[in-house]
This record gives C-alpha cells, sequence and structure tokens, in this order.
C-alpha cells in the first residue's frame, strides 16, 4: 500500500476555484507538495464553515469565486489561515493582503513551480505554529498541573504566568509592565472609570503573555525577521489569547481580548483577524497605543531607543492605524506620559 494511504494526513486544504481544469490542476500539484494532505473543493457559500475546518486554503478569483468576498470570511474566523490567493492580475494583490499575515498572492495563468513554492512556504508555516503550539500546550498544562495539584486559583496562576514570562524574557515583561502604567493614563483621558481603569493596567501587563510560546532567541534576534520568523513571532497574539480565554472573570476576559487584538489596527491593516475601527475591543485599542509607544521609546536588540518627541512623532504621522479619539487623549497627556517614560527608563537603567 502507498505510503501517502497510511501516512496521517498533516493539514487540510479548502480549494475556492470555479474552473474545473484549473481546480484539477491545482488539486493535482497540492497532491504532489504533500501527498498526505486533504483536499476539499469548497463552494463560494461555505466559504464560512471551510475557515473552521482547514489549516490553509487556496482561493483562485474568476466565476462565482470572489476573491475579496471569500478572504473576508476566511479572515473571520478565530486564527489566522493562511492563504494562496490567484488573481488575475498584480495590481490587485496590495487590496488583498494585511500587512504580515499568512496571505500569499499570486497571478494568473498558473505557474506550477511558483505554486508549489509557495504552498510549500505556507506548509512550513503550519509545521512552525504547531511546534509552538506544542510547546505552548506542554507550558500550560505544567502550570495548571501544579495549580490544581497546590489548590492556587487562576489569579495566583496569572502572577505565575507574569514570574514565568519574567524568566523567559525579561525584556517582555518589563514592557508588559510599562505599557500597564502608559496605559493606565490613557485609559483616564478616555473616560473609562477608575475600576475600568485599575482592571485595564492589570490586563494590560499580559498582553505579551504568548511570547512564552516563543523562543527566546527568536524574541532576542539581533536585526530584522525574515517572513518566516516574522510570522511565527505574530503567533504570540493567538497564544495569549489561548492562555487567558477560559477564565470566568471579568480581568481574564478583559486580559484576554488585550492579547489577541493588541496588534489589530483602526485602519483593518493589523493582526490576527485584520479587525477595522470600533469592531476591536476599547480596551485593546488603547493599549495598542501604549504597546507602540513604549516600543518605540525602549531599545531593543535591532534598535536603539527614540525620544519621546521622536515616538511621538511617529504616532502622529500614523495616526489612522489608532484610534483618533485615543490619539488625541494620548497627546493632550504628552507630557505626563514623557514624564513617567523618563522615570521608567531611569528606573530599568
Amino acid at each position: 500500500m502507498p505510503e501517502s494511504v497510511l501516512r496521517k494526513p498533516d493539514f487540510s486544504l479548502s480549494l475556492f476555484c470555479d474552473d474545473a481544469v484549473l481546480r484539477a490542476a491545482l488539486i493535482l500539484l497540492a497532491q504532489r507538495v504533500d501527498p498526505a494532505m486533504v483536499i476539499d473543493a469548497v463552494p463560494m457559500e461555505s466559504a464560512s464553515a471551510a475557515s473552521m475546518q482547514a489549516d490553509l486554503a487556496i482561493v483562485a478569483h474568476g466565476g462565482s469565486i470572489d476573491a475579496a468576498a471569500v478572504l473576508h470570511e476566511l479572515r473571520a474566523c478565530e486564527w489566522e489561515l493562511p492563504v494562496l490567493l490567484l488573481l488575475p492580475d498584480d495590481t490587485a494583490c496590495p487590496a488583498y493582503t494585511i500587512d504580515g499575515d499568512m496571505t500569499e498572492c499570486m497571478t494568473l495563468p498558473l505557474d506550477e513551480a511558483e505554486v508549489a513554492a509557495r504552498l510549500r512556504y505556507l506548509i512550513d508555516m503550519l509545521h512552525a505554529r504547531r511546534a509552538q503550539q506544542e510547546r505552548l500546550d506542554m507550558l500550560l498544562d505544567g502550570m495548571r498541573g501544579i495549580g490544581e495539584e497546590r489548590g492556587i486559583g487562576t489569579e495566583e496562576m496569572l502572577a505565575g504566568f507574569d514570574r514565568l514570562v519574567h524568566f523567559h524574557d525579561e525584556a517582555t515583561a518589563a514592557h508588559g509592565r510599562r505599557v500597564g502604567r502608559y496605559v493606565r493614563i490613557i485609559a483616564g483621558a478616555a473616560g473609562l472609570s477608575h475600576d475600568e481603569v485599575d482592571l485595564l493596567e492589570q490586563a494590560a501587563s499580559l498582553h505579551d503573555i504568548g511570547k512564552i510560546g516563543i523562543a527566546p532567541a527568536l524574541l532576542n534576534k539581533h536585526g530584522r525577521l525574515d517572513p518566516q520568523e516574522m510570522s511565527a513571532m505574530r503567533e504570540h497574539a493567538q497564544m495569549g489569547y489561548d492562555i487567558l480565554a477560559n477564565g470566568a472573570s471579568s480581568f481574564l476576559r478583559t486580559a484576554a481580548a488585550v492579547a489577541r487584538s493588541h496588534h489589530e489596527r483602526f485602519d483593518g491593516a493589523g493582526y490576527p483577524q485584520g479587525l477595522r475601527g470600533e469592531r476591536i475591543p476599547v480596551e485593546a485599542r488603547i493599549v495598542a497605543l501604549a504597546d507602540v509607544y513604549d516600543a518605540l521609546t525602549s531599545a531593543r536588540p535591532y534598535k536603539p531607543a527614540w525620544s519621546p518627541e521622536q515616538a511621538c512623532a511617529f504616532i502622529t504621522e500614523n495616526r489612522a492605524a489608532f484610534d483618533p479619539e485615543l490619539v488625541d487623549a494620548f497627546m493632550r497627556h504628552g507630557d505626563e506620559i514623557r514624564t513617567l517614560q523618563t522615570e521608567q527608563s531611569a528606573a530599568d537603567n
């Protein structure tokens, strides 16, 4: 019996293509790339259901297949589904891709070698994601097991997670604490109640907790990340949500929403879900602003720290990426934020 029959399927592929000849060619090509992959030809109206079942998708624009509509449905799923888009011409590609997401865009007619290379790239991403998730699951199982054995509650466990992040990567832990303090200023200026501000400050300190699932060598790499490394790094948003999502308290619900959505952008160019405007939880919009400011004003392995003035200028120039009302609140309290930044820099050094 052929090895491909005995082998357990690794991944499933949803194929959206109206052209019978092109569809047959893509199926054969995908089977050559990964003989164990399960391939399912999906009609346009089933895009939403497919997004919950598939590991990756190919979308060929044409006929009844509207690439924009299919991609919208696929992007609405709970995780970042890798997608290979086949479009009539390359002028449309930028409109279909979100900066940093797992979308590969190509033009027709079909270039089999290039399609195979792009599919292998996406499959490599999936293998890396699976390895990271397994590593994260081991960490979580260990922490939860200790908690159950010793009767430790959820909030106490989160303090343990914070310490775990500290030992895994001190820079990430310190960044979380600084972001929480900036969030307190922005949230208060935005009109949140005292209790809401307190809760969000605590939740914000855990916004990067998903980075316990990222290798320290990647977190501390000098120089720019390559596309595969960048994709792996971006997994931390969903990982953070997975850690926190099962909590029953308002604190845990807020922390989970912040962890998943703090890299969403007001103009829709963020990740992991590509949310836009007020579809992004307001708590995550606040944390996003504080997160960027602290990232800019902190030294990283790949860059020196920016001055507060440079960071504020960057935020102003990129205003479309943030909630405009929050940017206004941030700028109104610029002196207070700069003072806090100076104090925190001195404390860290």
